[in-house]
């Protein structure tokens, strides 16, 4: 495994050798090599990548905000626009429909109905 001295500007190196010493039960061991400015050199390390890791997070989220306005703004164009909207599969089924499309086929579903129930009562 790597040598503790190794770590230099790698934290995540020093994390691998950490992770080793404590699943092999060296932990103790470990502990004895390092000088106190080993350990600031660490420490500082650690901050600095924990720093990055909170700017990076911070654009992971502006990034699902803005995705997740996109989507809404997509989804109401489609939801809202003043005709109907189909999304077919490949063997031509209806996958989705906006409102408009929905109020249609249940117009068109509901007025063949009573066609069809009118033309039965009258003409039997």
């Amino acid at each position: 495994m790597t040598d503790a001295k190794n770590f230099d500007d790698s934290p995540f190196i020093f994390r691998q050798w950490a992770e080793h010493a404590h699943r092999s039960g060296q932990e103790s061991e470990m502990r004895g090599q390092f000088a106190y400015e080993d350990m600031a050199q660490i420490a500082k390390a650690l901050t600095v990548q924990q720093l990055q890791l909170k700017i990076r997070n911070a654009a992971l989220m502006d990034t699902i905000k803005d995705a997740t306005k996109q989507h809404d703004r997509v989804r109401d164009l489609y939801e809202l626009a003043p005709f109907g909207h189909l999304t077919l599969d490949k063997d031509g089924h209806i996958t989705q429909l906006n409102h408009l499309s929905l109020a249609i086929i249940d117009e068109t579903r509901v007025r063949t109905t009573i066609d069809n129930v009118a033309k039965h009562l009258l003409f039997g």
